[in-house]
């Protein structure tokens, strides 16, 4: 995988992922680089040692769920975008 802008991915129609940008435009430009993703699961409790700043991290329900029981928010200077399957990623 070369890569692809940020842009590129929330705006695609072509794979019906149903895209909703939720954090503002400065983060489009971004390029996604490596072709896999990653589950931060156990870095939202504090250990981001694996942590891969290369890849896309995808929220899933677990950490939203999670996100929501601690009363965490997302951050407003982050990009992100969620599907209607309730995932989320951010760059």
């Amino acid at each position: 995988m070369d890569s692809i802008k940020i842009e590129q991915i929330v705006k695609d129609r072509d794979f019906d992922l149903r895209l909703e940008l939720l954090a503002g435009e400065n983060g489009l430009d971004r390029r996604v680089v490596s072709s896999r993703i990653q589950k931060p699961g156990l870095a939202l409790s504090g250990f981001t040692e694996h942590i891969h700043k290369d890849r896309l991290q995808v929220f899933g329900n677990t950490e939203i769920s999670y996100l929501a029981r601690s009363g965490m928010t997302r951050r407003s200077s982050a990009s992100a975008i969620s599907s209607s399957s309730r995932s989320h990623a951010w760059w």
